[in-house]
């Protein structure tokens, strides 16, 4: 059936639906589309094919669509200019709540765990789906079969939703951010480039600085990220106490070097723990600039079913991460900008929010 035809017959009811691209860093590509309702053949739908009816049908909040980590294809159907709406259910942020401990949400291991049945993977190990895996004939049935399965599977986890009083969290609370996190993720953070270019190369020249102090109170060169020649210099060379045993000798990780300047008050393990903060944040600064897109806007990833506690987590890059807690960290803090077409930078933040739980 053509596209029309076949959502005239099925497009009122709900749909599972699998878009057929790649996505990431607030954008994306949709190659085709795979749909799939009750009592009906799944239809695919190349890029070219999708008319004016299958982008209205898309776009109707009233038409129920059934996705599996909806996130990144919105970004991809956003990208091709298309608008989004009408999700109803999404199985891997469903899987999510009901297994917030579990490590990975795959559409075919879920499937066959809540509806014992079993798929091919027609997915890579990412969950993307490419064009060229598209246009193979035997990968369009394993297609096929993933946006069907996508219904049976939200039957069984809305009764396993029902069962743990979780319906009203993934409706009223998980869906409608994602559709937030889809936007936030699309139009990304500003940053000023030029700022941030700066600042790595003070850090850069700070890094160094804090180096050759290090050789000088030595009294020669060593690498100062090797712990095999820390532990030569520190407790050899200079005889300082004895940190914690491990299989390669003492230990130099941070704790044990703060806690011994703290014991010593050596001015070398100052300055190796003033090198190795420095140069966490020149990695930091490093790590941001490429991320920059032509309009001087970073685009993270926000991780919605990574934390077992429910939190969200941020990746390529983690912005969440970024220091506070020194002068230089924050310094870093102020190369994120309102950026053109924007009034302000909002920070909001809940007052004692784990106090609060547990009083409630």
């Amino acid at each position: 059936a053509a596209p029309a035809e076949w959502l005239a017959a099925h497009g009122a009811g709900e749909v599972g639906l699998v878009v057929v691209g790649t996505w990431g860093s607030g954008t994306g590509r949709v190659d085709a589309l795979v749909l799939a309702a009750a009592e009906a053949q799944p239809i695919w739908i190349e890029r070219d094919d999708v008319t004016t009816d299958v982008q209205q049908w898309l776009a109707n909040p009233a038409a129920p669509k059934v996705m599996h980590d909806a996130k990144g294809p919105e970004l991809a159907l956003s990208a091709a200019g298309w608008e989004f709406a009408g999700l109803t259910f999404d199985t891997a942020l469903a899987a999510y709540l009901v297994l917030p401990g579990q490590r990975s949400f795959h559409l075919r291991d879920l499937t066959a765990r809540f509806c014992h049945r079993e798929l091919v993977d027609a997915a890579d190990s990412d969950g993307q789906l490419a064009l060229g895996d598209f246009d193979d004939a035997s990968r369009k049935v394993p297609l096929a079969a993933e946006a069907d399965a996508l219904l049976g599977l939200a039957t069984a986890l809305r009764e396993e939703l029902a069962t743990r009083e979780l319906t009203a969290l993934l409706d009223d609370v998980e869906l409608p951010v994602l559709g937030i996190l889809t936007q936030m993720e699309r139009a990304g953070i500003a940053v000023d480039v030029p700022y941030l270019q700066g600042l790595a190369e003070q850090y850069a020249a700070s890094v160094a600085q804090a180096e050759r102090e290090a050789w000088r109170l030595a009294g020669k060169e060593f690498n100062l990220g090797s712990p095999k020649q820390l532990q030569e210099i520190l407790f050899g060379d200079m005889g300082l106490p004895k940190t914690k045993k491990i299989k390669t000798g003492y230990t130099t990780d941070a704790e044990a070097l703060t806690g011994l300047f703290a014991l010593t008050g050596d001015p070398l393990l100052e300055t190796i723990l003033r090198f190795r903060d420095v140069s966490k944040l020149r990695q930091t600064v490093a790590g941001l600039i490429p991320l920059a897109d032509a309009e001087g806007r970073i685009h993270t990833t926000f991780n919605q079913m990574v934390a077992a506690t429910g939190r969200l987590s941020s990746t390529d890059p983690n912005l969440q991460n970024i220091p506070i807690r020194t002068e230089e960290g924050r310094q870093i803090r102020a190369g994120f900008v309102v950026g053109t077409g924007f009034e302000t930078l909002l920070t909001a933040d809940y007052s004692q929010i784990e106090m609060r739980i547990m009083a409630h």
